[in-house]
């Protein structure tokens, strides 16, 4: 009766263990985070034709699922969402868009990053639970020197 009961807990613990849900870490990605991890991501901003023009490249050391999320906002209202989910292979992932001025103090770059299985033999790739979610406060990558014009009243 003993052996049941052992048994019966292995079992337990083995459907626990394949059950239980992956890790997410969350990483704000600030000037300061940048400077203490200078080989995750390059962010550089211009302003061109009254727009801020945001390059994002995201270093990776091997393959990753990525979804990057823009979420462009005016205050608590949502102006424009949209998402780029792909299998980043190479050394870098580069993402750019612009955005207008008035639209910077509460819009956000997102990045989802995970692992995934290789293709198997239907040629089909699968991300994997787990990873890390970066967020970009885009606010915090315009120079405070260079502040982006004020919108018109």
């Amino acid at each position: 009766m003993k052996t049941l009961g052992f048994f019966a807990g292995i079992l337990i613990l083995f459907l626990l263990a394949t059950r239980a849900p992956a890790v997410v870490v969350q990483v704000d990605v600030t000037p300061a985070y940048l400077k203490e991890h200078p080989k995750t991501f390059s962010i550089k901003v211009e302003k061109k034709d009254g727009m801020l023009q945001f390059t994002i490249i995201r270093h990776l050391s091997r393959p990753q699922y990525l979804v990057a999320s823009l979420t462009v906002r005016q205050g608590a209202a949502l102006v424009a969402e949209s998402h780029f989910p792909s299998f980043a292979r190479e050394e870098a992932a580069k993402y750019y868009f612009s955005l207008a001025p008035e639209y910077l103090a509460d819009s956000a770059f997102e990045l989802a990053e995970r692992s995934f299985q290789p293709a198997d033999g239907h040629g089909q790739e699968v991300p994997l639970p787990g990873g890390i979610d970066y967020e970009i406060r885009l606010k915090e990558f315009v120079s405070e020197a260079n502040p982006p014009a004020a919108p018109p009243k």
